[in-house]
């Protein structure tokens, strides 16, 4: 059973768990981070597995080699990103996030892991992530949409910086392994031969789909509006076993009496804008209403962070688009009109005046990075 393996947390740990949220807060710094704990001692064996040097890599990603040997380490989404796409190449291994999911699980979210564990039904497991996760990482982001009799989470990799260059990696390593090790940790609920009903990947599909089909199964769809895995109702319903109520109720209150000051408050308008910026144009209105919010608190909120609404709105659309541009195979004229622009060379407008280049020239200009690293 999922939680039977779990050890009792006494009445004497709770100041010890009130000092690792403690640290878990305030880890969060200017810059997104993520991989604290013994991750990256993970990632670095995973390599060397493949006769690579592991701090060679991590060189290669920017990294100070010597945070491999190390616990407790935060580390840039670029760099992180970039880390993990060149061990996949190095490694010649397309699927090397798949592995790497099998070795890493949710308990690397530390006090977070408690209340995934604790969380009484498998929905709210998710929930919790999903809520609480940027008090791990800024780098990733999730949320939910309600759809198909069932809930959809999504995976967005976020702070990817196309300033100083457009053409850095495009994040489909960490993408992959982070709905990989939910569907890995989702089967230790529902058994090992549990699927999502369907999951989805923004990037476009591999040339060999057995290893992807392997941890999702077979309803695997590609160049998509969101990275997300589907459960259906009954599956978000599914309850696990009362355990810990007192320990969870500290938890939840301790981690919850945080939150509002912990994520700063243009984190949670960049989530809403993610959540709808497929679907519809992404007005300061819609997303003032999702935050419960006015449009014009809203505003004065991220005037305080040094933001305007179009400054995060911009942002999301170059990094979509980016995404797309590198790892998809839809047409500018498609990315356009998912991202809502009246014409292609509106777009076309936008994207060069973020990045220095046209969508086809830096198309082309991956392409050609591409065959010279090849």
């Amino acid at each position: 059973m999922y939680l039977d393996c779990i050890v009792d947390i006494s009445c004497n740990h709770v100041d010890i768990l009130r000092n690792r949220v403690g640290v878990l807060c305030n880890q969060i710094g200017d810059e997104m981070q993520m991989m604290p704990g013994n991750s990256m001692q993970t990632v670095k064996g995973l390599i060397e597995s493949y006769g690579l040097e592991a701090s060679v890599v991590a060189a290669e990603a920017g990294l100070d080699p010597n945070i491999l040997a190390r616990t407790n380490v935060s580390v840039e989404t670029n760099k992180l990103v970039r880390f993990l796409e060149i061990a996949a190449k190095s490694s010649g291994d397309r699927f090397f996030s798949l592995k790497l999911a099998q070795l890493i699980g949710w308990d690397l979210l530390g006090p977070i892991w408690l209340l995934i564990r604790s969380a009484g039904t498998a929905g709210k497991t998710l929930q919790v992530i999903a809520d609480h996760l940027e008090l791990y990482s800024q780098a990733l982001t999730v949320y939910t949409i309600k759809e198909g009799g069932g809930t959809s989470f999504c995976f967005d990799v976020r702070g990817l910086s196309t300033e100083n260059d457009p053409s850095q990696e495009n994040g489909v390593q960490l993408i992959e392994v982070s709905l990989a090790m939910a569907c890995n940790e989702l089967r230790t609920i529902f058994g090992e031969q549990w699927s999502p009903s369907f999951v989805q990947f923004r990037h476009d599909a591999p040339d060999n789909l057995a290893p992807m089909k392997r941890v999702f199964g077979d309803k695997i769809f590609f160049n998509q509006d969101h990275n997300a895995i589907h459960l259906t109702q009954d599956e978000c319903d599914y309850p696990l076993p009362e355990l810990w109520s007192n320990q969870r109720k500290f938890l939840k209150q301790e981690i919850e009496s945080r939150h509002d000051h912990a994520i700063p408050f243009s984190l949670k308008v960049d989530k809403a804008i993610r959540l709808m910026i497929s679907d519809q144009p992404c007005s300061v209105q819609q997303i003032a209403k999702i935050l419960s919010l006015s449009p014009r608190t809203l505003q004065y909120k991220l005037k305080q962070e040094g933001l305007t609404y179009q400054t995060l709105v911009d942002r999301v659309r170059v990094e979509v688009a980016m995404r797309y541009l590198e790892s998809s195979n839809l047409s500018t004229g498609a990315i356009a009109e998912r991202l809502h622009f009246a014409e292609t060379a509106v777009f076309s407008r936008f994207y060069k005046r973020h990045t220095g280049m046209t969508p086809k020239e830096m198309r082309q200009h991956l392409e050609n990075k591409g065959k010279l690293s090849d």
